[in-house]
């Protein structure tokens, strides 16, 4: 199982999953070129070459094929890889993730100018931010807790400016509407109900695009559903690899 994380994060965001997994699965926890303990070049960035890392991840594992599991710019990965190496890829798990293109930036365009607006804020400001628009505002203000350990964490792998820059442009450039129907492995696609940063419309979109995909909405949930609703997605996500 590979697991791959979103614009910005490490692979230690996936700390509710692992212990979930581990015990069914070899779980393999990337990180993407920019972010944790990977290089992070100041050169542009794709979504393709980010699958084409995965790809090698598992080359070097001497992974044949492996359940592919992708949260958000992760999804984008994720489905690069599903449509570019289909022998590779088992099942499918795109979580808080879409299809990218035109329709989306134009959609959230306004949001993302709010999420950017950082100027003049700390280091942890900014990731404080960051989660404030990924999570619902009851799980902000009534688990202070949790929303201080993501910012912790993020402050122990601090992600540089550039890199941050390079992986956004790269997300916005990817564009899978008219190829992700060529996707064939079992696909579940998990959203969370009340995420702003890929509104439900988009997350249909793509649930319908890729042939016989499963969508499961999770009610009281934002984009970071994994960690707003753990449990939930962790359940979803082992009845659907294990059927």
């Amino acid at each position: 199982m590979l697991l791959i994380q979103g614009l910005g994060l490490s692979g230690r965001f996936w700390y509710r999953q692992v212990p979930a997994l581990a015990p069914y699965f070899r779980v393999i926890v990337l990180d993407n070129r920019g972010a944790g303990k990977s290089d992070k070049p100041d050169e542009p960035y794709t979504i393709r070459q980010m699958a084409e890392d995965a790809r090698a991840v598992l080359d070097h594992l001497e992974i044949t094929r492996a359940h592919v599991i992708g949260a958000s710019m992760g999804g984008y990965i994720a489905q690069e890889l599903a449509i570019s190496y289909p022998e590779r890829v088992e099942k499918l798990v795109l979580l808080c993730t879409h299809l990218g293109g035109p329709e989306y930036l134009a959609a959230t365009q306004s949001l993302w100018r709010e999420i950017l607006n950082v100027f003049g804020l700390t280091l942890a400001d900014i990731y404080r931010r960051g989660i404030r628009y990924s999570v619902t505002p009851q799980f902000f203000e009534g688990q202070k807790e949790v929303v201080e350990e993501l910012v912790r964490m993020r402050l122990e792998e601090p992600q540089p400016p550039h890199a941050f820059q390079r992986q956004f442009a790269a997300a916005t450039q990817f564009d899978a509407r008219e190829r992700a129907s060529s996707i064939r492995a079992p696909t579940l696609v998990l959203a969370g109900a009340e995420d702003k940063v890929v509104p439900l419309e988009f997350v249909r979109k793509l649930a319908a695009t890729i042939p016989n995909a499963q969508l499961k909405i999770i009610e009281g949930a934002a984009h970071l559903l994994f960690i707003e609703k753990a449990e939930e997605v962790n359940r979803a996500i082992l009845e659907f690899l294990r059927a």
